[in-house]
């Protein structure tokens, strides 16, 4: 009876995980497509002002360029979910299937907690930038902080796929 009650416990939990996996990979997929469609029409638009109105606009490169961090820090993100990062190939063929494994627990467990520290740190930046009230060169109608808020949610977001992966690591054990 009591097996019952914990595999009953583990099944609910594991299906609580993949729904809001599903969740966040959504919201994932949605920030990558906007993003990148912003980036092409801000450049087109830059372009357009440029050489048809002979007119160039001040503030497509800023605006672009926070754009591409939070591109780059989600398509990290969806790089874990999806199991698609660079590894060294090499050293994993010549690994044991145990070694290989603890590798893969002991990177995802460091990245975790490499993730918290730039949290931690970009949190504390983004305040300082509040309290003295800074604002974007090019849009100085912006607060500074807006687009910064692009780093914190993103590390969110790593440090979400790095958890899911080692549980995953760890519960199906050295495949």
């Amino acid at each position: 009876m009591n097996s019952d009650v914990v595999s009953s416990a583990q099944s609910t939990n594991l299906l609580f995980i993949a729904t809001l996996s599903s969740w966040v990979g959504t919201i994932e997929n949605f920030m990558l497509a906007i993003g990148t469609l912003l980036s092409i029409l801000i450049a087109v638009t830059a372009v357009i002002f440029r050489y048809l109105f002979d007119s160039a606009l001040s503030w497509p490169e800023e605006v672009t360029g926070f754009i591409l961090i939070l591109v780059t820090i989600v398509g990290a993100s969806v790089g874990i979910r999806e199991n698609r990062h660079p590894r060294v190939a090499l050293f994993a063929n010549y690994m044991s299937k145990r070694t290989s494994w603890v590798l893969e627990v002991f990177v995802f467990a460091v990245t975790t907690v490499a993730m918290v520290i730039i949290l931690v740190l970009s949190l504390k930046f983004i305040y300082s930038v509040c309290y003295t009230e800074q604002t974007c060169i090019s849009l100085e109608f912006i607060p500074l902080w807006v687009p910064m808020v692009s780093l914190p949610v993103g590390v969110v977001l790593i440090v979400f796929r790095c958890i899911e992966s080692l549980s995953r690591l760890l519960t199906e054990g050295e495949a």
